[in-house]
């Protein structure tokens, strides 16, 4: 009963661009809500059972046909503060997302976290029931690109 009554939240992405994200550059990826264990309990003729799920690791969908992993929720972005560091759960694009057809396309984003599930009872039993995984939490992500040009400088001019 316990088991049946259990519902896996989705998880809610969170990403570093409000606007768009760059080729080449590391984006930011976290879930929002952080990273906790779930549990549902039910009782029957004097017996209660409980079922805990602990979260053991977040499987990602770039969109671009990539895909990554993370071992917590991940770092939410800070701001100015944050600009020079490493996020350990993010993903660098190495393709824009728009095409000559559809420049303003996105990447759709899923999330979906792993957890360990065991129950145990009053009655002193328990056990392992494996791993489950989350419905897909989803987000778009519009990936541009920067390109620069190098050009000499003409004879005569600077220095």
């Amino acid at each position: 009963m316990a088991l049946s009554s259990f519902t896996l939240v989705t998880p809610s992405i969170g990403m570093a661009t409000s606007d768009k994200a760059v080729v080449g550059f590391r984006q930011w990826f976290w879930l929002n809500g952080g990273w906790s264990q779930q549990s549902a309990s039910a009782s029957l003729r004097g017996v209660s059972a409980t079922v805990v799920a602990v979260p053991t690791r977040a499987l990602w969908k770039s969109g671009d046909g990539g895909s990554f992993t993370c071992d917590d929720a991940g770092a939410r972005f800070r701001g100015a503060q944050d600009q020079s560091v490493y996020p350990a759960c993010g993903y660098t694009y190495s393709r824009r997302s728009g095409t000559a057809a559809n420049p303003t396309a996105s990447y759709q984003v899923s999330a979906r976290v792993s957890f360990h599930m065991t129950w145990s009872s009053t009655d002193g039993t328990s056990g392992d029931l494996g791993i489950i995984t989350s419905p897909a939490g989803t987000a778009s992500i519009a990936v541009g690109e920067i390109q620069a040009l190098n050009v000499p400088t003409p004879p005569g001019v600077g220095g």
